[in-house]
């Protein structure tokens, strides 16, 4: 693809904060989350261009989920076979029927194409050794992530957005970085103008919380209050890390789960901790159902608090269908596969 001289200087930034976060190495192999919107174009011309922005030896492969999820998923994957033979640049494709996931996990449409695409990196990364994938999340996306999180109800550590490096607990062995993220979406496209990208109809449905917050919500704070909010809210969530501290081990407080899909934890290590350390704990224990972990308020952190201290029986439902309950020692997580029944609060 051309290389416009606005693009050189979006990779020269996005190469200071891979530095700046460690996010990359010389002679890592990086495979890249590859949609052929703008972001992981730009993201590809990053990688592509390692060698050349300070990262000698870096090999990249990219790889793409089609999900099946909406009409233009195929064009999406031809889009994507074409950067990357125009690119030459290897691409891994992996096709998953996300409606039939959904009813099989018992989840949403876009929980299920996420987890999917989760497994697929992680099985990729695995097979090949690779260091890690990269993504081509934004500032812009950083800010809407702490937004969402703000509206729906969430501790500190929902404040802290989307990581620039991320080890997932679930998938086993996952590593994401994001060196985009100092970037603004705007500039990006503007940098990309002209060029050949897929432009997501998702994108365009308000009737998705995220998509309100991306077109409506932001605009007015940028165009009316503060035109760089973005940046006050990366600075927000950098004030917290500081704040925070290093993450607490989820691990010190887990037991042993007595069966696939359950994870129990020390209900007398959990009733220990005060409010904020145990919102930390619970957030990184229920990495095994991200869906769950992103939809947790407030109320749900404190509800589980108080299931660690109460007596043994009880029980509650958390978003995504999974059942915390009380059993002797443990507060017991179960996913829907183990067995969780629907319903909502305190039994």
């Amino acid at each position: 693809m051309p290389t416009p001289a606005g693009i050189d200087v979006l990779l020269a930034r996005a190469a200071a904060f891979s530095r700046r976060h460690a996010l990359l190495q010389p002679g890592d192999l990086v495979l890249a989350g590859f949609s052929a919107g703008p972001d992981s174009t730009l993201l590809a011309e990053f990688l592509r261009r390692a060698g050349e922005l300070g990262f000698p030896g870096v090999r990249v492969a990219l790889l793409h989920l089609n999900h099946g999820a909406h009409a233009g998923a195929g064009e999406c994957e031809a889009q994507a076979r074409a950067y990357a033979a125009a690119a030459g640049l290897e691409l891994v494709v992996e096709r998953a029927d996300a409606p039939a996931l959904a009813r099989r996990w018992k989840c949403g449409l876009e929980a299920a194409g996420r987890r999917a695409r989760l497994e697929f990196f992680a099985r990729v990364m695995r097979e090949r050794g690779a260091a890690r994938v990269a993504l081509g999340h934004t500032l812009d996306d950083h800010a809407e992530t702490i937004l969402a999180r703000l509206i729906r109800g969430c501790g500190p550590e929902g404040l802290l957005g989307i990581a620039p490096l991320r080890r997932f607990r679930q998938p086993a062995g996952l590593v994401v970085a994001r060196p985009l993220r100092s970037l603004r979406r705007a500039e990006v496209r503007a940098a990309l103008a002209g060029a050949t990208v897929y432009q997501d109809p998702t994108n365009d449905d308000d009737s998705r919380p995220r998509n309100v917050i991306r077109r409506a919500l932001m605009p007015l704070v940028e165009t009316r209050l503060n035109p760089r909010f973005a940046q006050a809210l990366e600075r927000l969530s950098a004030a917290l890390e500081q704040t925070l501290g290093p993450a607490p081990d989820a691990a010190a407080y887990m037991l042993p789960a007595n069966a696939p899909g359950e994870i129990a934890l020390d209900a007398a290590g959990l009733a220990g901790l005060d409010g904020a350390t145990l919102a930390r704990v619970l957030a990184r224990a229920l990495g095994a159902f991200p869906d769950t972990a992103r939809r947790l308020e407030t109320a749900h952190l404190e509800a589980l608090g108080g299931l660690a201290r109460g007596r043994s029986g009880r029980s509650l439902t958390l978003p995504g269908r999974v059942v915390a309950r009380r059993e002797g020692r443990a507060v017991v997580l179960r996913g829907p596969a183990a067995g969780g029944a629907g319903g909502g609060g305190l039994a």
